[in-house]
């Protein structure tokens, strides 16, 4: 399998075209393929500047570890807390979930801590949705000190919407998408 080509970096780190959702235009070779990577490009730059969340957090003495500042396992349960108030601003809850049975399922989390958080201080999650295929998305999420803006700590996480009947990832229905921020100009039409 041949290495993939990165032609760029952005603030996640390099592009390279296995890993992007996008055909680069050297890659295409008929019309068809020209609209569909087009629809795609539109899709994604909608996804860069609409998929973004924040919340903010005070860090409380009962987080904290021996070593005086915040445990490992509850930056994770910070980040969750973020994701689940970017779904509330969708009107996506745990009711939402049991009464569709249908829901979000984390496939894999990759977390750096890169500086302490200690009691009292003030944090803000950014979360957002850098990728999606048909039946998985990629997040990420970042934590900074609101004091000097320093970022604490990296969160990139791969999941899906699983249908709790079946126990199988599907295609996000459209209260997903929405939430999702999937927005798609004409979905018939969509390569996806």
């Amino acid at each position: 399998m041949p290495a993939a080509r990165c032609w760029s970096r952005s603030w996640a780190g390099t592009v390279c075209s296995k890993n992007l959702p996008v055909t680069p235009r050297f890659f295409l070779k008929s019309r068809q393929a020209v609209k569909t990577a087009v629809l795609r490009q539109r899709w994604y730059n909608s996804l860069m500047t609409e998929a973004l969340h924040t919340v903010e957090f005070l860090i409380y003495e009962t987080w904290l570890d021996t070593f005086g500042h915040v445990n490992h396992a509850k930056y994770l349960e910070l980040y969750e807390q973020a994701r689940w108030d970017w779904l509330s601003v969708y009107n996506i809850s745990t009711e939402t979930i049991q009464r569709t049975a249908i829901g979000p399922v984390i496939l894999e989390v990759k977390v750096r801590y890169l500086r302490e958080l200690k009691a009292r201080e003030h944090i803000r999650i950014t979360t957002r949705l850098d990728r999606f295929q048909k039946k998985t998305f990629q997040i990420s999420q970042q934590m900074h000190r609101l004091e000097d803006q320093a970022l604490a700590s990296e969160l990139e996480l791969t999941g899906g919407i699983l249908d709790l009947k079946a126990r199988k990832l599907i295609t996000p229905p459209p209260e997903w998408r929405e939430a999702l921020r999937l927005k798609l100009e004409d979905d018939e039409n969509s390569a996806f």
